[in-house]
């Protein structure tokens, strides 16, 4: 039997809890950024966009990440990856030829643990035109989030 929780709930810190850890099926980890944070031409960690929850042998789960960002220049290219541990899951990228424009980067991953324990996601940023930044933030009403869900057993 699939849980599914609501925004509300997971927002509220739910999801981090032993209670939510435990069931079969449902959102394992989840944290949302809603200030703005300034990311260099070099990779950056996006501030807050990392979540360590302790996962399960033999379960799948999906990681969504949803980074809203805006050019403090143009043109720019914004590159955002999405890793598990050191391995890359997901890469995406947007380009702008218009400063102070509102995009986001969509990170989709799979990861099928094989082992029981702490697994750290995390997103990182960086503008790959040289010398250019741009903001990786949020607001209460459009957060940048990170979601991780177990999605059933591998088999």
């Amino acid at each position: 039997m699939a849980v599914r929780l609501s925004q509300e709930a997971v927002q509220d810190g739910f999801a981090g809890s032993d209670q939510a850890n435990s069931w079969a099926h449902g959102w394992v980890g989840y944290q949302a950024v809603t200030v703005a944070q300034t990311i260099p031409d070099s990779e950056t960690d996006v501030t807050n966009l990392t979540v360590a929850p302790t996962l399960v042998a033999g379960r799948r789960y999906k990681i969504t990440a949803k980074v809203r960002v805006s050019p403090n220049a143009s043109p720019i290219i914004i590159f955002g990856s999405l890793y598990a541990a050191a391995v890359v899951l997901d890469s995406d990228q947007v380009r702008s030829a218009t400063a102070g424009q509102i995009m986001r980067l969509d990170l989709l991953g799979v990861f099928d643990a094989v082992a029981d324990g702490a697994v750290t996601f995390k997103v990182t940023g960086q503008s790959t035109t040289p010398g250019q930044t741009f903001d990786a933030n949020g607001s209460a009403s459009d957060k940048s989030v990170i979601l991780v869900e177990d999605v059933g057993a591998t088999t």
